[in-house]
């Protein structure tokens, strides 16, 4: 199968770098690389881990969103692509039940996503992706914290998922 690949190089701010592209070489996703790895499933759990949700907004726009969590923490990874395969909207943030007054920022630095196909021409049935996701965090500690000289810092990570829609 000759392999197909559109490269889209977006700058959505000035420290913001954005890679989408298709690649119908569906070989390459293979989410035993990807630990953090979402299906799309119907779940009435509160507690579910690896659920991705993908749905048209309009016909302009696709809704990308891979949630876990466990009860006590949780991950949220979602984005938003328009009809021009550009990636309008990037969303990441994790929580857990602790209670402490700390705070953490989340700052997307740069991001990477691969798709099988293209959904607004082939349709969201059976989509497969990955992405990488450079991340940099900025955590405040809380007034208790604070005053055990716990200090503030930036951390960069990479955070890499993978979903898959065999709907």
């Amino acid at each position: 199968m000759k392999k197909i690949i559109f490269l889209l190089i977006l700058t959505a701010s000035n420290t913001f770098s954005q890679e989408l592209m298709i690649d119908r070489n569906s070989a390459k996703f293979n989410h035993k690389l990807y630990a953090n790895f979402y299906q799309c499933k119907e779940s009435t759990n509160l507690f579910e881990e690896g659920l991705a949700r993908i749905n048209f907004i309009d016909n302009q726009t696709l809704f990308i969103e891979n949630e876990s969590k466990t009860g006590y923490n949780g991950i949220h990874v979602s984005f938003k692509i328009d009809k021009q395969l550009e990636i309008c909207e990037i969303d990441y943030y994790t929580w857990d039940d602790v209670e402490d007054g700390s705070s953490i920022e989340f700052h997307i630095e740069n991001f990477k996503l691969t798709l099988n196909k293209n959904p607004f021409k082939d349709g969201i049935k059976n989509l497969k992706g990955y992405y990488n996701l450079k991340i940099k965090s900025d955590y405040v500690p809380g007034d208790l914290l604070s005053r055990e000289n716990v200090e503030p810092r930036t951390e960069i990570f990479e955070y890499k998922g993978g979903f898959e829609c065999i709907q």
